[in-house]
C-alpha cells in the first residue's frame, strides 16, 4: 500500500508465526526491518506469538525486546505527515495508544494473550497490566466524547475486554457513535455485531492468506460505494477495501 492510499497503517500483532524458537533481538530487528519499509506511518501492536509463545527466552524478556523495538516505531516517519505527531501513550504501558484524527477517536490496546501463558509474569503484575489498558480506553472516550466524535476505531489483537467494549458501546451509544473493533485472532475474516447495534466487531484474515486490509471512514460516503470491487461497507461511515483478499 502507498502513501496516496491512506494516512497510516496498523500491525495487529504475531509477527512472528508459531515458530517459538524465533524470539530474539536479531528477529525482532529482521522483522522491523521489513515493517520500515512501508510507505505509510506504521504502529504495531503486540500479539501473543510475540511474547507470551517463546520457548527461547522467557516472556517478560520477550516482551523486553518487543518493546525497545516496536513502542513509538510510527516515529520513522515523522516527516510524512501528522499522524506520528498525533499519537499519544501512556506512560507506564506505552504499547498501547490512541489519537484523534478528523473526528475520529483510534486507540490501539494490548489484549493478546492469557495470564496461563506467561509463566514468568506475577498475577498481580498481569492484572495490573490488563487494568492499565482498561483505563487507557475509557480516559481516551471520556476526554473526546462530548466534542465532535463520529466513531471510534479500536486497535487489536484479539478480542477480549468484553465489559471495556461494553461499557463505551453502551456510553456512546445515544450520542449515534459507532465503535469498530479491529483485530486478528479469528482465523477467518468475519463481521459481527455482538453487543449493541453500535458495536462492529470486524475479523482479519491471518497475515499469508489476504493483503491489508484498507478501512476508511467517510463524513458523507460517496453514492457508488456499493459498487466498488472488493469494498465491504460497515455500519454508517466506514468502508472496507478486501484489497483482493480471500474475503
Amino acid at each position: 500500500m502507498d502513501s496516496t492510499d491512506g494516512l497510516f497503517s496498523v500491525h495487529l500483532g504475531d509477527i512472528f508465526t508459531a515458530k517459538k524458537k524465533d524470539c530474539d533481538e536479531e528477529a525482532y530487528q529482521h522483522a522491523a526491518d521489513l515493517l520500515r519499509k512501508s510507505q505509510l506511518p506504521m504502529l504495531v501492536l503486540p500479539g501473543d506469538k510475540d511474547w507470551m509463545d517463546c520457548d527461547n527466552i522467557k516472556p517478560k524478556k520477550a516482551f523486553d525486546l518487543w518493546s525497545e523495538t516496536y513502542v513509538r516505531f510510527e516515529e520513522n516517519w515523522q516527516s510524512m505527515n501528522e499522524i506520528p505527531v498525533l499519537v499519544e501513550r501512556p506512560p507506564e504501558r506505552q504499547e498501547n495508544f490512541a489519537f484523534m484524527f478528523r473526528d475520529v477517536l483510534f486507540i490501539g490496546i494490548n489484549n493478546g494473550g492469557e495470564k496461563e501463558r506467561a509463566t514468568d509474569i506475577d498475577k498481580d503484575e498481569y492484572k495490573q497490566r490488563e487494568k492499565d489498558v482498561r483505563t487507557w480506553v475509557k480516559l481516551q472516550v471520556k476526554t473526546y466524547e462530548d466534542g465532535p466524535l463520529q466513531a471510534v476505531v479500536i486497535f487489536a489483537h484479539a478480542y477480549r475486554f468484553k465489559d471495556t467494549f461494553q461499557w463505551i458501546s453502551e456510553r456512546l451509544q445515544e450520542k449515534g457513535v459507532q465503535i469498530f473493533l479491529l483485530h486478528g485472532d479469528g482465523g477467518v475474516f468475519d463481521l459481527n455485531k455482538p453487543l449493541s447495534d453500535n458495536f462492529y466487531e470486524i475479523v482479519l484474515d491471518p497475515v499469508g492468506r489476504a493483503p491489508p486490509i484498507q478501512l476508511t471512514v467517510f463524513d458523507n460516503p460517496p453514492k457508488n460505494i456499493f459498487d466498488r470491487k472488493d469494498t465491504i461497507f460497515v455500519g454508517d461511515s466506514v468502508a472496507i477495501n478486501r484489497q483482493g483478499g480471500e474475503y
